[in-house]
């Protein structure tokens, strides 16, 4: 991309509810500040990127996380990820918010839906959104119903089902710590290392860590793996050097933990080149609704 060209793609339109891409380089004319946000929006990275503020401190989003803004609300970044700031985005109106969440917004909060700013995302949102991402880039003809049923199930499973990432008692620390595991994913650092090179105890670290994020830090490590893996997998051949790259044993290794995080192998993904979005769909569905029936 050149450094003049627009970073925001608009790929899906329709009245109630936009998606499209968003990539900037730290070079970008409109990395730090692209102005305000025009919708509301559902942000999936795919690298890694500080965003600020004025009314929360400055957080790490990376591909474990949804980010959210409400229209008009201004933000900067700062470059973590040297591809800077790539991502996926999902902008549904007003009144497609309001008829999804119905009362769990406030009428007097309907024009700012979205009070909080990060989520973790499961892994089975995070393979649907990259489906939803590579079924409107394809460029064939898009059945505008499939994308809203999918839209609506990752604004229902992150918005009312999950919960938000917590405040944590030290924010910087557990930024810190994700800023450092995105650097260095692929490295097998021990919880003790990260915790000396963030300075604090590991025990601390460890309960601030999963009290903000969700997750424990081994877990927010695999996933970054897992998840970068999903993002290389199309275009890539060799999977036990992927593997590796990635910082795992083997192949064996690495297409367990795929498997377990995704429902599928790697090789799926490779030789396929894409995910069956009415699948993901009708399986995220189920899964949601299992876990709202449980007990």
């Amino acid at each position: 991309m050149s450094k003049t060209q627009d970073p925001t793609r608009v790929l899906f339109e329709t009245a109630d509810l936009r998606a499209g891409t968003f990539e900037a380089a730290p070079g970008h004319p409109q990395f730090v500040d692209s102005g305000p946000a025009k919708n509301h929006l559902m942000v999936f990275p795919s690298s890694a990127v500080w965003i600020s503020d004025s009314k929360t401190r400055a957080f790490v989003a990376d591909p474990n996380l949804a980010t959210f803004y409400n229209r008009g609300h201004l933000y900067r970044r700062r470059p973590l990820s040297p591809e800077g700031d790539r991502s996926f985005w999902i902008a549904p109106s007003r009144r497609f918010l309001n008829d999804l969440l119905g009362h769990a917004v406030p009428r007097g909060q309907r024009n700012a839906p979205f009070s909080w700013r990060l989520r973790y995302v499961s892994p089975s949102v995070f393979r649907l959104q990259r489906a939803l991402r590579r079924y409107l880039l394809d460029g064939s003809k898009v059945d505008a119903q499939l994308v809203t049923e999918a839209a609506s199930l990752m604004l229902n499973e992150l918005l009312l089902v999950g919960a938000p990432c917590g405040v944590p008692l030290d924010r910087s620390l557990s930024e810190r710590t994700k800023e450092l595991l995105d650097e260095r994913f692929s490295e097998p650092l021990l919880l003790a290392q990260i915790a000396e090179e963030v300075g604090c105890s590991r025990f601390h670290l460890a309960r601030v860590f999963r009290a903000g994020v969700g997750v424990s830090i081994h877990q927010y490590r695999d996933q970054l793996r897992l998840r970068t893996a999903l993002i290389r997998l199309p275009a890539t051949r060799n999977l036990a050097a992927l593997a590796l790259d990635l910082g795992y044993d083997s192949h064996s290794h690495f297409t367990s933990r795929f498997r377990r995080a995704f429902g599928i192998p790697p090789a799926y993904i490779r030789d396929a080149g894409f995910d069956d979005l009415a699948l993901l769909i009708a399986r995220t569905a189920g899964g949601t609704l299992a876990r709202r029936l449980a007990p």
